[in-house]
């Protein structure tokens, strides 16, 4: 019988980090079935629209399987699930009972244990799952565009950056009454090792935009790019240090890597109708 032991607080980071919130009780993904596997990984690859999400884990203590197996879940039910144990480093265990077609979520403490179950789902309801990775990726692990092209605007921050960015958009474009998407601007300046973001629709007025020049870790090529679909979502389920490869007009390539987690999410540019967003923001100049 399948076994997976894992602390609840990287259990819900995981399934966070593949269904990807977006409101309460709302996912992008509201299926996930990651793949996990003898050696202790857990892989789930999910796509919609241009969009990829892919969330590998490794070090996991896994029993009772030969060969890799696929466990699918809603993303409701299992976030919900969490809510039953309550230490971040408790220990859950989780069974799949294939006779009954049950999930069995245990934790055992020397004071309580608690279990509890979730009707196992069919792999076929998680329609954006995808077996391999659908980019091409080069030999850095860097995406490459179906024209050939690969990012040239690259950055290494924090992704609390991005969700200041998030958090001021909002608070303009609701000012200004519109409707989400939101747009969300970001210049790479290599010259000066700094990310500009822009919180609103240009810079011609400093009453209804917020401008943020903040030096990162690392910034190399200079360009402006714009990013309205998922990408609030991916860098609300982020947290630390992220790295952005982004092709100006193009794709942005998110990477977050550990010891044992591997994290690529693949956002597609903004558009207006069926052309990407034009650019009327003016580069940053060199600091004095």
């Amino acid at each position: 019988m399948f076994e997976l032991k894992i602390k609840r607080g990287d259990f819900e980071d995981l399934v966070k980090k593949m269904s990807l919130p977006a409101g309460k009780d709302e996912f992008i993904f509201e299926t996930i079935a990651p793949t996990v596997t003898p050696e202790g990984y857990l892989e789930w690859i999910g796509q919609t629209r241009q969009f990829v999400a892919w969330v590998r884990a490794k070090g996991l203590e896994v029993s009772g399987i030969n060969e890799p197996i696929i466990i699918a879940f809603k993303s409701k039910d299992i976030m919900k699930m969490f809510k039953f144990f309550k230490g971040k480093n408790e220990i859950i265990t989780l069974i799949h009972d294939t006779e009954s077609g049950e999930y069995i979520f245990t934790a055992d403490n020397d004071k309580l244990k608690r279990t509890t179950m979730l009707q196992a789902i069919s792999i076929d309801e998680a329609k954006e799952r995808r077996d391999k990775f659908p980019v091409q990726i080069d030999e850095d692990g860097i995406i490459v565009s179906k024209t050939g092209q690969k990012p040239n605007l690259h950055s290494i921050c924090d992704s609390s950056v991005f969700r200041e960015l998030i958090k001021n958009t909002n608070k303009v474009m609701k000012k200004k009454k519109e409707e989400p998407p939101y747009f969300y601007h970001i210049i790479f300046d290599g010259a000066n090792n700094m990310l500009r973001t822009i919180a609103g629709e240009s810079i011609d007025s400093s009453l209804t935009t917020v401008d943020d020049k903040v030096y990162a870790t690392s910034v190399k090529g200079n360009g402006i790019v714009h990013y309205a679909y998922l990408f609030p979502e991916v860098m609300n389920a982020l947290t630390g240090e992220i790295e952005l490869h982004a092709l100006e007009g193009g794709l942005l390539w998110v990477v977050q890597d550990s010891d044992n987690r591997r994290i690529r999410y693949l956002i597609p540019p903004a558009r207006y109708g069926n052309k990407v967003k034009e650019t009327k923001l003016k580069k940053t100049t060199k600091c004095e």
